[in-house]
């Protein structure tokens, strides 16, 4: 580092953080100052991010602010009632109970919770809000064919929810084995009924029927919507 650039930091307050002393430069050649948190923590930052505020504390902070927010989605009886909740409640279902509408593409297909979610639904709570986990998101599972546990689950929307579902899910009829999207491509019929009738765990000859189960009609041409 050019020592005309050189601002020695030493005991500047950036934060939580009391600059030490400096540290080692990165592999880019940016300039890196040992701090000590006020929460008895040592930390190596940044010195551009500690001067533009973008790091404040050792990572104290961001863990109270999960617990903050966490306490703002939990009401006064705890945690039945909440959407958080339901969204627990319905990954445990659709892989434990039979009964259960969507049975047959979760827990029917050898999909499981992991034991630490199943054990403890509190650390389900606490994963989901320190990994973004707000009202509206879809809990998805990055790899279809894999479990809920920590490093497979994440919140996304409903559009990369369905994006996610369109290139993962794959379906066997009549000795072939395509997407749903390809199927949609095959078959004419419009991907929203295919998945439809997929969530709702019909068997293959129904899903790719081209008769509307309740009416008989035949379908439209629709293609892949």
């Amino acid at each position: 580092m050019n020592s005309a650039n050189f601002k020695d930091m030493t005991g500047q307050r950036y934060g939580r953080l009391v600059v030490l002393e400096r540290a080692e430069n990165d592999r880019h050649g940016n300039a890196m100052w040992l701090c000590q948190c006020d929460c008895g923590h040592k930390k190596i930052a940044m010195g551009q991010s500690l001067r533009a505020g973008k790091t404040k504390s050792c990572g104290c902070l961001l863990s109270e602010s999960s617990k903050k927010r966490l306490s703002k989605i939990v009401t006064k009886h705890g945690y039945s009632g909440t959407k958080i909740y339901s969204v627990y409640r319905a990954m445990i279902e659709r892989c434990t109970k039979p009964q259960n509408k969507a049975f047959k593409n979760y827990g029917g297909r050898g999909i499981t919770v992991c034991d630490e979610w199943m054990k403890d639904r509190e650390r389900f709570f606490k994963w989901a809000v320190a990994n973004g986990y707000k009202e509206g998101l879809q809990l998805d599972r990055i790899d279809v064919n894999g479990n809920y546990c920590p490093e497979n689950c994440r919140f996304v929307t409903n559009k990369v929810n369905a994006n996610n579902l369109r290139k993962n899910i794959k379906l066997e009829f009549g000795g072939e084995t395509h997407t749903l999207s390809e199927w949609a491509d095959i078959t004419g019929i419009s991907y929203t009924t295919i998945y439809q009738r997929f969530k709702e765990g019909k068997p293959a000859a129904e899903i790719f029927s081209r008769k509307n189960l309740k009416t008989g009609e035949l379908l439209p041409e629709q293609g892949d919507k």
